[in-house]
């Protein structure tokens, strides 16, 4: 799903043809399909159309350069034809349900993955756009949110989805697709835009057994080589049966550590504290959302207890319930990689900071509950002590950012 329709264009083609390259897709063993939705103003190869076409990729022998050989397919569900023009809105959810269900219905198969492409920004934006499939030919950075995009994949039977994005690896993403798909595969903070090497991610998924446990080996070993010298890379594949538990255990450590905050001086050191004790995802331009690595943020917590609490049996239970949290992320990261060696690259929303970590006055309104917001994540909607309320209530980012003591 390659929402190629901003200033991501130039490295959609690359990838196209990347696909193309890869010899040994003349197989009845794969069918790949491509809906890519072009911009007017980034690139020019492969006589710069720029509206949305459908392809079935096709091997080209004279391997990667600038022209498709794929196949331009006719997809009546979304209005395309082989040879007409249609621009698409790719933040619209209806079109990937579209996609999906008609490459259901034409393409049996024993197992279905879909790649979803472009800008990412987990669970929402610093602007008023959020989530991913940015389409600027709709309006600047229309979006697909994450509750719209469960919508469309709901019910598809995906083997796996993996995301070509920035800030995927989220508990917040995780949580809202948990029953839409066993598998996903994500980066937890900026990814490069050159993204996945499908080249080399192919070549090898084709020649391996092509079950979904072959395709995350092949998709770690593939950003291992060619990220090896860049910092902050990481991607992560994540198991979704284990999400709840790992929700679970982070409303619990919340709950616990909600309540010990019962003072202004308490409150100023647990911001401190989590702003700079543990590892984080965020921007290189500001205002930005922060998200905090849940696996590092539980090691710390678990080896810092007296940050919250002076009393010996509290501590205790603090540090049993940052071992319960960081051992169920261990679990629902499956496998992972980071250029950096960070453990388990899986992050959550902790607040937006308006400058290097200076955390802004207040969390969007689609993050808290209460507000008019309709298009909420489930896990804004479900958490009860981790997401903060107005009116104020007792979660743990209340205590942090809205209670007067």
């Amino acid at each position: 799903y390659m929402a190629a329709d901003n200033d991501l264009e130039s490295e959609a083609m690359r990838n196209l043809n990347q696909l193309e390259a890869v010899s040994g897709l003349n197989t009845n063993k794969i069918s790949i399909l491509v809906l890519i939705d072009r911009n007017p103003g980034h690139d020019s190869t492969d006589g710069n159309w720029t509206d949305t076409r459908l392809f079935e990729v096709l091997p080209d022998s004279n391997g990667i350069n600038t022209k498709i050989v794929s196949k331009r397919l006719e997809c009546p569900p979304l209005e395309l034809t082989e040879d007409g023009e249609k621009e698409l809105d790719m933040s619209d959810y209806h079109v990937l349900s579209g996609l999906l269900s008609f490459a259901k219905n034409k393409y049996q198969a024993e197992n279905y993955a879909l790649i979803m492409w472009g800008h990412g920004t987990g669970w929402r934006n610093a602007a008023p756009s959020r989530g991913f499939a940015i389409d600027d030919t709709t309006g600047f950075s229309a979006a697909m949110s994450t509750p719209h995009m469960r919508k469309a994949v709901s019910g598809k039977n995906l083997a796996l989805i993996g995301f070509d994005t920035c800030f995927s690896a989220l508990l917040e993403v995780s949580y809202e697709l948990k029953d839409c798909t066993p598998l996903i595969i994500g980066t937890p903070g900026l990814a490069p835009s050159s993204g996945w090497d499908y080249y080399s991610l192919f070549s090898d998924f084709i020649v391996s057994d092509m079950k979904a446990s072959s395709f995350e080996d092949c998709l770690i070993n593939s950003y291992r080589s060619i990220y090896a010298n860049s910092s902050g890379t990481a991607v992560a594949i994540i198991d979704t049966s284990k999400i709840t538990n790992v929700f679970n255990c982070l409303e619990s450590l919340s709950e616990t550590l909600a309540s010990c905050i019962t003072t202004t001086q308490l409150r100023n050191d647990a911001v401190v504290f989590c702003t700079n004790a543990s590892i984080g995802y965020g921007s290189t331009s500001f205002p930005s959302d922060w998200f905090l690595n849940i696996y590092d943020f539980s090691e710390s917590v678990k080896n810092n207890p007296e940050i919250f609490s002076t009393d010996n049996t509290v501590q205790t239970l603090i540090q049993d319930k940052a071992d319960d949290l960081k051992n169920s992320v261990a679990v629902a990261v499956k496998k992972s990689w980071s250029k950096d060696n960070i453990a388990k690259p899986f992050g959550v929303h902790f607040i937006p900071f308006v400058s290097h970590a200076t955390p802004a006055s207040r969390h969007s309104d689609a993050y808290m509950k209460g507000t008019s917001v309709l298009d909420k994540p489930m896990f804004v909607t479900d958490s009860v002590w981790w997401t903060p309320s107005t009116p104020k209530a007792q979660s743990f980012l209340d205590k942090l950012f809205y209670t007067t003591f």
